[in-house]
């Protein structure tokens, strides 16, 4: 018997496609496509296997990157694709916080912390991102004032410092410590008992905040990597 041939009748959602399918697979539609990568907010509504996800992987940088011949810094934006429905927002503890003080930060705080952790595992997988070839000065100066001075703002500690590693190393500690950060809540959320909606929840983790940490380290990446 021979090799196994592909089945071109396999369902296989877009995001899971590699960007050498989403370039033979894409049709693009000029007009809708330029909207969608305008800036500012962008609601696209269409019915279930209209394309959506399909435009969403296109925009996706190492799809993009194929576009200006590999040239990773002459792509035009740098684009995330970052799944609510993945999140882990369906946790029924969560709804343990909806009545008691500060839900609000404590929610924001669990999406920029998934945020986080989606932008730096997608930073490391580019591979034409070449981070061991970034400059260590550059590397030192996003990594204390984008990621280090924003997590002491929002009252995390740290003992993650830039002593000359390369970029996968330390977007590999970055990323770690994002990851710890994350169990760190969950055993937050898991252990809060039923029956305390409403009343004080003891909360003493740290509180990423969008303004003061998301955006600046966002702001930071596209420097560092643009």
């Amino acid at each position: 018997m021979g090799e196994p041939q592909f089945n071109p009748f396999t369902v296989v959602s877009p995001e899971k496609l590699t960007a050498d399918q989403v370039m033979e697979l894409f049709v693009e539609m000029p007009s809708e496509l330029n909207q969608v990568m305008d800036a500012g907010h962008m609601m696209i509504v269409g019915a279930r296997g209209a394309g959506k996800s399909m435009i969403f992987r296109y925009l996706l940088p190492d799809v993009q990157t194929r576009l200006c011949d590999g040239k990773y810094k002459q792509i035009p934006f740098l684009a995330f694709h970052i799944p609510i429905k993945n999140a882990q927002l369906h946790l029924p503890e969560l709804a343990q916080l909806d009545n008691a003080h500060a839900a609000a930060l404590i929610n924001e705080h669990f999406l920029v912390l998934y945020c986080l952790i989606i932008v730096l595992k997608d930073i490391m997988e580019v591979e034409c991102c070449n981070l061991d070839e970034l400059p260590q000065k550059d590397l030192e100066t996003f990594v204390n004032n984008c990621f280090l001075d924003g997590l002491f703002a929002c009252g995390c500690n740290t003992e993650i410092k830039y002593e000359g590693q390369s970029g996968d190393a330390i977007f590999g500690l970055m990323y770690r410590y994002a990851l710890r950060l994350h169990s760190d809540f969950l055993r937050f959320v898991v252990g809060t008992k039923p029956g305390m909606s409403g009343g004080d929840i003891h909360y003493d983790l740290p509180l990423l905040s969008y303004h003061m940490f998301l955006i600046p380290f966002l702001r930071g990446c596209i420097k560092l990597l643009g």
